[in-house]
């Protein structure tokens, strides 16, 4: 936290033999710790959208449920210290506490299939498309009511309709979507100081920081893109120990111990983490349980999500809305450090021993553990010619499939 922070030293040559490993650069940063008055500090910093102006492309109409052009929006920062006297000359105290409570809005102009489309009439898109079995025209470029994947009209269920008119008979661009990202911090240091004689000093501090985003989808319950920096849940638990003894020997001979911890521990969450929506909608084998390959398999409708037609991406994944998820990490590391420093005439001796022990577990989801689907326009094009990755997923012909196990 900013308000523990005493003092900070950044060493970029000339290193140390106690930092011999460094590459690049050695930032020390040492915490404060209390004396023998008492002193404190506050601070708040507050920030709304009251005062910002909407984008024309994305918020030209407010929000259906909300009746807002711009989402709600709001950063509020704020905490404080104190440090004192625990038995003056002897023992102190010192603590702070920061807090953050961040609500950020965003909004995105996305194409979604039209009403049409969803029925499997394709005419509006101005593009020929191909029976993959017979590579024969479907006739007026509508796909026959009984070639229609279920499985597709299960999870073209949980994608929205078009909302705006859009361009291009209404194929593009015809859905704004909006919502607010959240963001939570509580961090909190405390410190302790104390001189158990003359000769020795001692110290203790523990520092704890939770944070916790959680970022809305374009989609809702189909996922897709995120709106600000996530689309999913992200939960942070960071925690720092140390201890440490200082003995003047003499004059000039001074040892010292170091005992330290940390654990960094974080769980990424896609936003339907827990559900089914995969096996609901009768596709096997992807949500294989209620845990890492829960939630919906992510979706790339023409293969790269571009300029295509009908395009559009749904569920969770790196690719559609930058969530590795479900990713889970837990790292941790002890470490015992003591020094003898001797000073003879002009001369500093120093010598010592740097033990850690480390441990790090991360269970990533580059690829989404539920499935990421392809569904390429080429399978329902004619040596090229034509083709609608839309068409093909309506066909419930998927191109490419892969997932993380």
């Amino acid at each position: 936290t900013l308000e523990s922070i005493g003092e900070t030293k950044i060493t970029s040559q000339n290193y140390d033999a106690e930092f011999g490993q460094a590459t690049a650069g050695v930032v020390s940063v040492q915490t404060r710790s209390g004396g023998n008055s008492f002193n404190g500090s506050a601070f708040e910093f507050f920030l709304n959208d009251k005062f910002q102006s909407r984008n024309p492309f994305t918020q030209f109409q407010p929000d259906p449920l909300t009746g807002r052009h711009i989402p709600e929006t709001e950063r509020n920062q704020f905490g404080g210290s104190i440090g004192g006297p625990i038995k003056r000359n002897q023992w102190f105290f010192f603590g702070d506490y920061q807090g953050t409570r961040s609500t950020q809005g965003g909004s995105r102009l996305l194409s979604v299939p039209t009403l049409a489309a969803r029925n499997g009439d394709l005419s509006a898109y101005g593009v020929n498309i191909y029976n993959p079995a017979t590579r024969q025209q479907f006739p007026g470029n509508v796909v026959p009511h009984h070639m229609i994947s279920p499985q597709a009209l299960a999870i073209l269920q949980l994608i929205p309709e078009p909302n705006a008119t859009g361009r291009d008979n209404g194929t593009r661009d015809n859905y704004v979507a909006s919502g607010s990202e959240s963001f939570t911090e509580n961090s909190v240091t405390a410190r302790i100081d104390g001189r158990l004689s003359e000769r020795v000093n001692t110290f203790g501090r523990f520092s704890i920081g939770d944070f916790l985003r959680d970022g809305p989808t374009s989609f809702g319950t189909g996922g897709g893109q995120e709106l600000v920096s996530l689309g999913g849940v992200s939960d942070v638990i960071n925690q720092s120990l140390a201890y440490g003894v200082d003995y003047a020997l003499s004059s000039n001979l001074l040892a010292d111990f170091r005992f330290g911890f940390f654990r960094y521990k974080v769980n990424v969450l896609p936003f339907d983490f827990g559900t089914q929506p995969a096996a609901d909608a009768g596709i096997p084998g992807l949500n294989i349980d209620d845990t890492f390959s829960s939630g919906l398999p992510a979706g790339f409708i023409d293969g790269d999500g571009s300029t295509e037609p009908g395009a559009f991406e749904f569920g969770s994944g790196l690719g559609v809305n930058r969530c590795n998820c479900p990713l889970d990490q837990n790292e941790k590391q002890f470490q015992l450090v003591g020094n003898v420093t001797r000073m003879v005439r002009t001369h500093t001796i120093k010598f010592g021993a740097d033990v850690r022990r480390a441990y790090n577990l991360r269970v990533p989801s580059d690829a989404h553990r539920s499935g990421e689907l392809t569904f390429s326009s080429n399978r329902t094009s004619l040596q090229g010619a034509g083709g609608l990755g839309l068409a093909t997923f309506l066909l419930g012909d998927v191109t490419n499939f892969r997932r993380y196990v």
